[in-house]
């Protein structure tokens, strides 16, 4: 996976482990990969998860819906 920052090209290889995993496709693997260096780019850039507390337009499976 490669990150800019500052026009330099980092190289970052990281590792993920799972079980009972597995990809119907190498494109719904790469956007996984894709979605993880998403992440990665956000934490770096000091930006909050949205998939955290903060995240305002994403609801959560055990959450009620409020109209």
């Amino acid at each position: 996976m490669s990150l800019y920052q500052h026009s330099l090209k980092e190289n970052i290889q990281f590792a993920v482990v799972m079980s009972n995993i597995e990809f119907d496709s190498l494109r719904s693997m790469q956007a996984m990969a894709l979605k993880a260096g998403q992440k990665i780019e956000g934490i770096r850039q000091g930006l909050p998860d949205p998939s955290l507390n903060g995240g305002k337009n994403q609801l959560s499976p055990h959450q009620p819906q409020h109209q």
